[in-house]
């Protein structure tokens, strides 16, 4: 799970301490995977996401990749806190929709086995009645989200 993955720097973020810049790059390296993860996603799941945003986004990550190492002390030091508290907050958005995109597809593979299973000419009515109320509850759960 993405949760595993990322290590923020929080009890500086919540207790007002200030910030490395070590941290800071490591922290921003988190959020620009994580974003990573989330475009590769949504291309995998045909989601129909603009092409221009993708190309826009691995120019961004190109670009932070070629200055990473060239942040200055003193902005990391003024600006460092206010990032970190905007990069926790875009994470835990993130990984909410990752997390809700995993289970919509989850809940569209379950939809299209029973799906599948109710073409069968040979499964007996109280199989196909248990079938539909399984899609039916699947389907519930979809509206109550």
């Amino acid at each position: 799970m993405v949760k595993k993955i990322f290590h923020f720097t929080v009890l500086a973020v919540y207790t007002g301490m200030s910030i490395n810049k070590k941290e800071f790059i490591a922290n921003l390296d988190s959020v620009l995977e994580l974003f990573r993860q989330f475009k590769e996603r949504m291309i995998r799941n045909n989601t129909g996401v603009d092409h221009t945003f993708i190309r826009n986004f691995d120019e961004i990550i190109h670009n932070y990749q070629i200055i990473r190492e060239e942040i200055p002390e003193e902005l990391v030091s003024k600006f460092g806190m206010p990032i970190q508290v905007m990069a926790l907050q875009l994470i835990e958005q993130l990984r909410k929709e990752l997390e809700w995109q995993q289970r919509d597809n989850q809940k569209q593979k379950m939809k299209q086995s029973i799906d599948d299973l109710l073409k069968n000419p040979s499964i007996s009515e109280p199989e196909i009645n248990a079938l539909l109320d399984k899609r039916i509850e699947i389907m519930k759960k979809d509206t109550a989200c």
